[in-house]
């Protein structure tokens, strides 16, 4: 029921992860061995204190004044030509290679430090060429020591993704603290934001209070020591939800980035200005998978420095850490990780320097054909670096991994057990979006013991029973493509079988359990084809110019049925002999045979409505036709049995998909999945050997 499923609507895969960490953090590298600390107090704007040495600063550095810096008329983009409206004895100073520098102004919002390449008076303009400057060749000596705890309320320029929001903090709150409230688009296959089935979406909450301090020692114009301290305690609250079916998922976005205003250090007569920026991150990999649910607290307490000093690099951490977390609620398979964190950059100048990014993470792995079969991680990531634009021409750029540790939080030795059948009915196979995404169900002949096979966002359709009941064929989509998968009865082995960058589909197991046969693209048009049951072998049956799909193995492996241009075709195994069963004015599709090969039952438009499919029986002579549905809706996919006294399969008489059972003449038919969303694709499987 391919065609109708697109006029109903998926609903939201939600709980696919949520992650709650609580963390502070600090620029620091993960050692064996890390002493407890205790949670250091947070810090205020620290000024630069007086220092015993007195800063030397030469000649060659020119710091514009007020006159000079308010007749600056314009600066380029790359921000190395500047142009003065007028001439001032500032400007009729410099030489080249001079260093000049300056404060905050509509033109230099982060301030600005340049060396002279050439200086040209037109008229009554000066035009100043320049190239970045370092700060060894600004100072000759002096100690550059700062930090701020950063507030909202110093943001001087926001960008924020669509869904991102800072939260206003109610008078009395603490004003360092940043709450950011998600609901953004991680992922949007099409591009389109107005279609909404295709997106991966984080909603949530973030807070962090961020700070930092920032010390610099220059002696003889050369950088002696640099210490870099970035402390954050944040807690990341996200949920990860899609409503697209997508086996992996890679994304990582920046959810916003804050600018805040400079910080002004006054070296002698120089101004350094720092200007940090926070940006916020958040991204999920691995498979995004539909029905799980868990939540952890994790608080931690690092203190760690990054220094430079007298050539060498160093970190310095130092770490406390405790737990919390909810057990989660899971499916049978699924695997991913979650994470989400603020990233500090501090401009010198406008011009990077040192950096540092911290993300905390929630990790998740299930796999029911293992022991434990899930597992529960929390975990921090992080980096630093420190750029070297204006902090020297020796010093060679610097980066580094802080910490990539991960904790276990829990695990579970036993697997969830599957659903017994009812007694002497088999089970019957289904795909179904009811918790979000397109997967495959199971449950009894009766309707009971509902239980979802597959949990890993490979949208699924047309699901087919092995012959001894313990496997499940169907058609999945991985990275856009539609290939044939087998997954155990239990959830667990899951195996793709084609790799084709056709799209194959529509798989059926021969009566022996050796091989499938399936349709397939690859050859520009619609062929029937086979192959083994590891997916090695591939033979095409069929080859001409016309569609050739949906085949249908006989319970004797001698003959497939199969469609041909909307008519039933049946042949033999190895594709000879074809012979045209139907011949109706209508679409004809979908054969599925009766246990003891004598029927086929099919899908069929006899009326020529596209909204009337109704199912028919006929031998397999193609005599004997016999209606067995008769209503204004649609009747699609069938199959029976494995006593051959009752048919199942899908229709939409009720306003949605549902799975319905009729006895073999078609009376007595009974919906038996009772549920809004959308149910198709039924197979009725015999029962695992040992099994009634």
């Amino acid at each position: 029921m391919r065609t109708p499923l697109r006029s109903f609507g998926l609903s939201l895969l939600t709980a696919l992860l949520t992650l709650s960490l609580s963390l502070s953090s600090c620029a620091g590298g993960a050692a064996p061995e890390m002493p407890v600390i205790e949670e250091p107090a947070a810090e205020e704007a620290v000024a630069p204190e007086p220092t015993t040495v007195e800063p030397i600063i030469p000649e060659t550095t020119k710091v514009m004044d007020g006159e000079t810096l308010g007749s600056l008329e314009s600066l380029s983009p790359d921000k190395s030509t500047f142009t003065f409206s007028q001439v001032t004895p500032a400007l009729e100073a410099l030489a080249d290679g001079d260093v000049i520098a300056g404060g905050v102004t509509p033109h230099t919002p982060d301030g600005f430090l340049r060396k002279v390449t050439a200086v040209s008076v037109d008229g009554d303009r000066v035009v100043v060429q320049t190239v970045q400057a370092t700060l060894e060749e600004a100072i000759e000596r002096g100690r550059i020591e700062g930090g701020q705890t950063l507030t909202p309320q110093d943001v001087r320029a926001a960008s924020q993704g669509a869904g991102v929001r800072l939260k206003s903090m109610p008078r009395g709150t603490d004003v360092g603290v940043f709450e950011i409230e998600v609901n953004h688009v991680l992922s949007d296959e099409d591009g389109d934001p107005q279609t909404t089935s295709d997106q991966v979406r984080a909603v949530g909450t973030i807070s962090f209070a961020p700070s930092y301090t920032f010390e610099l020692d220059i002696d003889h114009a050369t950088i002696r020591r640099l210490t870099f301290v970035y402390t954050t305690t944040e807690t990341v609250e996200l949920e990860i939800q899609s409503q697209v079916e997508i086996v992996e998922v890679h994304e990582r976005q920046k959810l916003a980035s804050y600018e805040f205003l400079p910080l002004e250090i006054p070296v002698g007569i120089l101004p350094v200005l720092i200007t940090p920026v926070l940006t916020v991150e958040a991204g999920v990999d691995g498979s995004v998978s539909v029905g799980m649910s868990t939540s952890a607290s994790h608080s931690m307490t690092r203190a760690a420095d990054l220094r430079y000093d007298a050539g060498n690099w160093s970190l310095e951490p130092c770490v406390k850490r405790d737990f919390e977390y909810t057990p989660p609620s899971v499916s049978v398979t699924s695997r991913a990780q979650v994470y989400a964190g603020p990233k500090l950059e501090l401009l010198i100048y406008g011009v990077v320097g040192p950096t540092c990014a911290v993300h905390g993470y929630l990790a998740f792995d299930a796999d029911a054909g293992r022991t434990p079969w899930w597992e529960l991680y929390a975990g921090l990531r992080g980096e630093v670096g420190v750029e070297v634009e204006v902090l020297s021409r020796v010093i060679a750029r610097y980066s580094a991994t802080l910490f990539d540790e991960k904790w276990p939080l829990a695990q579970a030795e036993t697997p969830p057990e599957l659903p017994p059948p009812a007694s002497g009915g088999g089970r019957i196979a289904f795909v179904s979006n009811r918790d979000g995404g397109l997967e495959i169900y199971v449950m009894n002949a009766d309707g009971s013991g509902l239980m979802r096979v597959t949990d890993d966002m490979i949208s699924k359709e047309d699901p087919d029973w092995s012959p001894d009941g313990t496997r499940i064929a169907f058609t999945g989509k991985h990275e856009g493509n539609l290939d044939v998968y087998v997954v155990s009865a239990d959830g667990s082995g899951l195996v793709r079988l084609t790799h084709d960058e056709a799209v194959d589909r529509d798989p059926d197991w021969s009566p022996d359990g050796a091989r499938i046969a399936f349709e397939s693209s690859r050859d520009g048009d619609w062929e029937i084809y086979v192959m083994n049951a590891d997916g090695s072998g591939v033979t095409r049956l069929t080859d001409n110019a016309v569609d050739d799909t949906r085949p249908a193995w006989s319970p004797d492996g001698g003959r497939i049925a199969f469609t041909r241009e909307g008519e039933i075709m049946i042949m033999d195994a190895d594709g000879s002999n074809a012979m045209q069963l139907t011949d109706n004015p209508g679409f004809d599709c979908c054969p599925a045979w009766s246990p003891d090969g004598s029927r086929l039952s099919f899908r069929s438009r006899l009326n020529g409505s596209w909204h009337e499919d109704e199912i028919f029986v006929m031998d397999t002579d193609g005599s004997g036709l016999t209606r067995l549905t008769d209503n204004t809706d649609s009747d699609d996919v069938s199959a029976w049995s494995a006593d051959g006294t009752r048919i199942v399969f899908d229709t939409n008489r009720d306003g949605n998909c549902e799975i319905y059972v009729m006895n073999a003449d078609g009376s007595d038919q009974r919906n038996l999945s009772n549920d809004p969303s959308v149910d198709i694709d039924p197979d009725w499987g015999r029962c695992p050997s040992g099994e009634t």
